[in-house]
């Protein structure tokens, strides 16, 4: 019966036998030129593998929060396909030529396998996003404004402590009594449909900011581009992001870049 040198082969091109156990096996090759050139088919297959998945000028590192490059399944077949190639082309007795052929099958899979894993955890979705960009920094602040200062600073607080119910209840009150309506209030009321669930409310809401003549106009574009993110409409992202790009001076262009790069 055919011994099994498959554990063998994989310690000694990976380094793993003592000084006294490479010169025992390199002994086996010199006296058996099959193992000899099986032994250089499946190291010129893990070679040609590295040289063609991995970039060794870069960081092997993964890092979940940016995007990788990855194959497409398309490419990895025809890199499979390569390697069969190159196993046909050598001639081996029958039972060694299935060994290697289950090691090439293998090997295929295994690769697939990790660069799913390895696409699944790099790639963030739209949410991550949303929480990686949206800030309650940004959120405008009344504690300075002298129009209904106290129910538009209560506004604030129940948004930013999750009490959005709350918060809708005194901005309605705020809007149909006020006499001269804070444009800004509508990024709340924006947000807080938003949290609802409400994706046609939010949007009507900061278009009302955004079509007002306040000096903070331009924030609503920023917002609806994050509320359009949470709800994974990545079309009105893009054009609401590319928008912002398009001059510096607009409100969160730097962001706006950073987000479209990570689309």
């Amino acid at each position: 019966m055919e011994e099994n040198l498959e554990p063998e082969i994989e310690q000694y091109l990976g380094g793993m036998m003592t000084p006294e156990q490479e010169l025992a096996f390199e002994n086996k090759m010199s006296a058996d030129i099959t193992l000899y050139e099986e032994v250089l088919l499946i190291e010129d297959i893990n070679l040609y593998l590295n040289d063609k998945f991995y970039d060794n000028s870069k960081s092997q590192d993964i890092d979940l929060n940016t995007n990788v490059s990855l194959l497409s399944e398309k490419e990895i077949r025809e890199r499979i396909e390569e390697v069969n190639s190159l196993y046909k082309a050598k001639n081996f007795s029958k039972n060694r030529s299935s060994r290697i052929a289950y090691f090439i099958t293998s090997t295929a899979a295994i690769i697939m396998l990790c660069m799913g894993i390895y696409f699944f955890y790099s790639k963030k979705s739209n949410l991550d996003l949303y929480t990686a960009f949206y800030s309650e920094n940004d959120l405008p602040s009344f504690t300075t404004r002298s129009v209904d200062v106290n129910l538009l600073s209560q506004i604030e607080k129940s948004f930013k402590a999750g009490d959005i119910d709350i918060a809708l209840e005194n901005l309605n009150a705020y809007i149909n009594t006020s006499e001269h309506v804070d444009p800004l209030s509508y990024i709340y009321k924006g947000l807080i449909y938003s949290e609802k669930g409400q994706l046609s409310e939010a949007i009507k809401q900061l278009e009302k900011l955004k079509n007002s003549d306040s000096l903070d106009a331009e924030k609503a574009t920023w917002f609806e581009a994050l509320v359009y993110l949470k709800f994974e409409d990545e079309n009105n992202v893009e054009l609401l992001l590319r928008d912002i790009a398009s001059n510096p001076s607009h409100y969160k262009y730097s962001e706006a870049i950073a987000l479209l790069d990570k689309l």
